[in-house]
């Protein structure tokens, strides 16, 4: 029965009431779980299991109705000391009629056990300890497992790992799959034995093979690392998935990271969400992140941000600091869940706090823009800094560019230096790319345009659209390389292509000058048009001239006066003039004098020399401006002093010498 008591978990310990109330707790939460579990070879472990409850709480209901006997032999046995003052006639009726019984009482092993387990709550326990071991000695299993666990634990004996190990062997030699496991154990930890990763194996295999499923999922962590025996993944996965078929959720995660990746069985992510949902399902938090992951990816089931962000979620009330970052995610980009960038902080925040660097990088950026958070550059620099410390390159990256700018942070070329070429050593294509441009320029280091070339080419072999960018100025320029038009218009094209506005300007360039490619103006006004439509202010100049003088494009002044307008409102001087001229002759504008003496102002003050003249010219003529003769040869003057031709010859109408 104890065999049986114990395969359950029941505490042996206990008196026969107790372990009968444990049988029956047992009993209703095994019932409970067999309502909910579904796979079929767990549903039939618990109904074995039930069996096993059925059975015991028949034996020790048995036992407690027939347990009078043990009393009635102790009160027949006192009754042997009051025959000493009787005739030995009546002592001999009475042993006649007592005797029977005391055969019947005759004690078995396992009431022994149980007697030496009920003196071992009394003073007098050495007396147990003494039974326990002839029991133990006389290969009485459950003895010795309750002599090697009291000498581990030291419990009314003085521990003595060593004497624990002599019993646990005993035990394990009778193949008693606790003891088997408890060896292996002993073995790999060194408990009460030298370290000894073979005979841990040993026995971890023989549990195993009982179908012990720690002893399975030991197995399989020893073939994964090689320790104790020859490294295999294959056998290491066979071990996992025994386990994992147990319900075993360790087991369970390691053999779904295994069919995720291919490691020791053929890659399936069919397999592998199969068992992170399985974990999933038993409430396991990394199991609920690992199957988000996979429905967010699409990886062996349908891609569904909706129950991607379900399982997020539940891992990460969990307090899952993975889940938390990946939900916060979730929320900022509206994956599944609807955008809210104040969530989004929260989850950020909740996984920062535990240390998880992608999320301290995260909640940097929330602070730096002012996303769900108040906007605070101070704050942004603290979660950059703690994530950068941790290695985590984005936030490296992100350090730099705050002590570059002097974001949170005094300006100190050093410090962005230094978290630049940590973050590109990572190969972090943004930071090699502000990098490539700080050795460019000379900011903060010595300039070195062949160190830049190099930096930038990593980048932009990786993707890096600017990167790309930066790399064919370079061969336009022949800045750290050769100029080679060729090549230049290769990486504009490869950055165009990503949409890189300052690219597709630059290739519109070569177009339209047949510089590295075939001359194309029909092309160079399309790529032109793409920049402009982003914002660029060079493309919207260059399409508005081509607008004006119909080149590549059917002639519209009225389109070339609004693209004139559109760079020039950024501060771009030459479409300032254009646009100016434009309302000057009332070119695709209504003329206006006074419109483009104000634009002609803006860009003379940026020094172009054709717009100080025509300005001077307005302010001669008092044409939007009130006439101003000494003005408007000051203007020419600054013109002429740039070499412009009208200004020289404007001064020289006045008799004034240049």
């Amino acid at each position: 029965m104890n065999q049986l008591l114990d395969k359950l978990g029941i505490d042996l310990n206990q008196s026969l009431s107790d372990k009968l109330e444990q049988l029956e707790e047992l009993q209703m939460e095994t019932l409970d779980r067999l309502d909910r579990v579904q796979e079929k070879g767990r549903i039939q472990q618990l109904q074995e299991m039930l069996k096993d409850i059925e059975k015991a709480i028949d034996l020790i209901t048995n036992r407690m109705e027939s347990g009078i006997m043990l009393d009635q032999y102790e009160e027949e046995k006192e009754s042997f000391e009051d025959l000493k003052s009787q005739p030995k006639e009546k002592q001999s009726k009475v042993l006649d009629e007592v005797k029977p019984q005391v055969v019947q009482a005759e004690k078995t092993q396992e009431e022994l056990y149980d007697e030496a387990l009920a003196i071992m709550a009394t003073p007098e326990y050495e007396k147990g300890i003494q039974l326990l071991t002839e029991l133990g000695n006389e290969g009485y299993l459950y003895a010795q497992k309750y002599l090697a666990k009291i000498y581990s634990e030291g419990n009314r004996v003085a521990q003595d790992e060593s004497i624990a190990i002599k019993w646990c062997e005993m035990a394990a030699n009778q193949g008693d799959v606790d003891s088997q496991f408890d060896m292996g154990w002993r073995y790999n930890q060194g408990i009460g034995v030298e370290q000894n990763n073979e005979e841990a194996v040993k026995w971890y295999e023989k549990a195993a093979n009982q179908g012990h499923v720690v002893g399975q999922y030991n197995m399989g962590v020893m073939y994964e690392n090689g320790t104790g025996v020859i490294q295999s993944n294959e056998e290491s996965a066979k071990w996992y998935e025994k386990a994992a078929n147990q319900g075993y959720i360790d087991a369970q995660l390691n053999i779904g990271y295994m069919y995720e990746v291919g490691q020791g069985v053929v890659q399936s992510n069919e397999n592998a969400v199969k068992w992170y949902e399985q974990a999933a399902n038993q409430g396991n938090a990394v199991g609920q992140c690992n199957t988000g992951y996979m429905y967010e990816m699409g990886k062996g089931v349908p891609q569904n941000d909706e129950t991607a962000a379900y399982w997020y979620e539940q891992s990460a009330k969990q307090g899952y600091a993975r889940a938390q970052c990946n939900l916060g995610y979730a929320y900022e980009c509206g994956k599944g869940v609807p955008q809210n960038d104040k969530e989004a902080a929260y989850w950020y925040e909740q996984a920062a706090n535990q240390g998880n660097s992608i999320a301290q990088c995260n909640i940097g950026y929330m602070y730096e823009m002012g996303k769900g958070v108040p906007q605070n550059d101070e704050t942004a620099v603290y979660w950059y800094e703690q994530s950068a410390k941790q290695g985590y390159a984005r936030a490296q990256c992100n350090l730099g560019y705050m002590y570059r700018a002097g974001k949170g942070v005094l300006v100190n070329d050093g410090e962005a230096l230094y978290w630049y070429e940590k973050a590109a050593a990572q190969d972090n294509v943004r930071a090699q790319c502000n990098l490539g441009r700080m050795y460019e320029f000379g900011d903060g280091v010595p300039q070195n345009y062949e160190k830049a070339f190099e930096l930038y080419e990593k980048a932009a072999k990786a993707g890096h659209a600017k990167a790309q960018y930066n790399l064919a100025c370079m061969y336009d320029n022949g800045r750290g390389v050769l100029q080679n038009f060729e090549n230049a218009a290769w990486w504009y094209q490869k950055a165009a292509n990503q949409g890189e506005p300052s690219a597709q300007n630059n290739l519109g360039v070569l177009y339209k000058t047949g510089q590295g490619v075939v001359q194309n103006i029909q092309k160079a006004a399309e790529y032109y048009e793409k920049a402009a439509m982003q914002g660029n202010m060079y493309a919207q100049n260059n399409l508005g001239y081509m607008y004006e003088v119909g080149e590549g494009v059917p002639q519209n002044f009225a389109k070339a006066a609004k693209l004139y307008e559109m760079a020039a409102s950024q501060g771009y001087v030459k479409a300032q003039f254009s646009l100016g001229y434009l309302y000057e002759i009332g070119r695709g504008v209504a003329q206006n004098f006074t419109k483009a003496a104000q634009w002609y102002q803006q860009a003379a003050s940026q020094g172009h020399a054709r717009a100080q003249n025509n300005l001077g010219v307005l302010y001669a003529n008092g044409k939007g401006v009130a006439q101003n003769v000494p003005l408007a040869i000051s203007l020419y003057k600054q013109a002429a002093a740039q070499g412009d031709e009208l200004a020289i010859g404007n001064l020289k109408r006045r008799g004034i010498r240049v």
